[in-house]
């Protein structure tokens, strides 16, 4: 009896699960790719495009008078685009620029819950990472520890790790946001098998580093990736590793974790391999050779959007099936140097209407391993509850105008039920505790 009660209980907690998941559902809306145009040529303008992947129209949506773009971010309403020293922020849909600020130096861009986190390099002499108010632009948190100039970056949780230029070995700065105010909890520090990390990636597990081969100065560096495990604090150098001289992306397939790169010197092709628990299951597959210099991933339709550049003509954008073997679906032209891309997911229009006539429930970070903030539209009276798959009671409070935060430090690891209560109804939402 006790066993068919604890079937029934995972049954329906499974079927909340799915429910929630089909709730959170994401299209994609659209793809952009941001134009540097010709260097330093009288007249220049960086050219910001928008590829609709349901019609497969291509449309430029702003030129913009200036010389250069390393970076783009789309985070569902709006878009986050760096031009020279400007960075410029759009809706999405009807492209209006709604606002913008001066950050010189801008290399990397990531969002994570209301926080918008940049990292710097040149013209930027001090203050390589910091950390805005994704809505209002304004300055919550200014560096002044790392003495390197910073590149790409992955957020897990509430901590943000952020690849430092570092010249005499690999260093990751390690950002906290659990606080109300962001801080630098520590950096990480490897030896010179990770010199210079330029790109960062992670499947939860482990955080993969990747360098390129030169230093901040430009001289000779190893061209490695590494894995630092991030329960024990340890770090593994991936021997069979090819040389990885332009890392472009990544593509997180558990229990496999997928990483597209360039590996040739010459940037000439772009090759498949895979990594299951830090160790290197290679599986090699030359997809075409080109000199790719960026590169997007699609996780709805597990489709890659590929830039060609060779910074005169043109770039050419090639689209890649990823399922099964990899192959050309599509390709077509956008501006010279584009040097930025990023993929806009958006709740598609059915899920849309499904959860209009719900209740919608924000619980962030989520995953997390110690604050918790939930907000939902409730009517009084309402409680939250935590409960472990089992069906049993963790935790229970009360949720007053529809806020509340919650510390779940104690808890053990694991996927947890959070469920809200009032006299309309209970609404469940999955918790996973780090």
């Amino acid at each position: 009896m006790k066993n068919s009660k604890c079937l029934f209980i995972l049954s329906f907690l499974l079927g909340l699960f799915s429910t929630v998941q089909l709730m959170a559902q994401y299209g994609v809306s659209e793809v952009v790719f941001v134009s540097g145009g010709h260097y330093g040529v009288k007249g220049n303008y960086v050219k910001c495009y928008s590829y609709n992947p349901s019609n497969k129209s291509l449309n430029i949506f702003d030129s913009i008078h200036g010389n250069f773009t390393n970076a783009a971010l789309a985070d569902n309403d709006y878009l986050y685009i760096d031009v020279d020293s400007f960075l410029y922020k759009y809706t999405t849909g009807s492209h209006q620029k709604v606002d913008s600020i001066v950050i010189p130096g801008i290399n990397k861009m990531c969002i994570t819950g209301n926080y918008l986190i940049i990292s710097r390099w040149y013209p930027a002499t001090a203050n390589y990472i910091q950390v805005y108010n994704k809505n209002n632009f304004k300055l919550l948190y200014n560096d002044l520890i790392v003495k390197q100039a910073c590149n790409g970056m992955v957020a897990i949780g509430t901590n943000v790790y952020v690849a430092e230029s570092s010249g005499d070995s690999g260093r990751l700065a390690v950002l906290d946001l659990s606080a109300a105010t962001p801080k630098l909890a520590k950096e990480i520090n490897m030896d010179t098998s990770a010199l210079n990390i330029q790109d960062v990636l992670s499947d939860g597990q482990f955080i993969y580093t990747f360098s390129y081969g030169y230093t901040p100065s430009f001289s000779t560096a190893p061209v490695r990736a590494n894995a630092y495990q991030l329960s024990t604090g340890t770090y593994q150098y991936l021997p069979n590793h090819p040389a990885c001289t332009n890392v472009i992306a990544g593509n997180p397939k558990n229990p496999t974790y997928k990483i597209y790169a360039s590996v040739s010197n010459n940037l000439q092709s772009v090759e498949e391999f895979g990594f299951n628990t830090g160790k290197n299951n290679q599986n090699m597959t030359a997809i075409s050779n080109k000199l790719y210099t960026n590169y997007a991933y699609d996780s709805v339709h597990d489709f890659t959007y590929m830039v060609s550049n060779d910074y005169v003509n043109n770039s050419h954008v090639y689209i890649v099936d990823n399922s099964g073997f990899n192959k050309f679906v599509d390709s077509f032209t956008v501006g010279v140097s584009t040097q930025a891309v990023a993929v806009n997911y958006k709740i598609t229009a059915g899920i849309e209407k499904e959860i209009n006539t719900a209740r919608v429930i924000s619980v962030y970070p989520n995953p997390a391993s110690s604050l918790v903030n939930i907000k939902c539209t409730v009517s009084e009276n309402a409680k939250i509850t935590i409960m472990d798959l089992q069906g049993k009671i963790k935790m229970e409070m009360p949720l007053n105008a529809g806020t509340a935060s919650i510390n779940i430090a104690s808890l053990a690891s694991g996927i947890y039920i959070l469920s809200v209560q009032d006299k309309d109804g209970v609404f469940n939402q999955k918790l996973i505790k780090e």
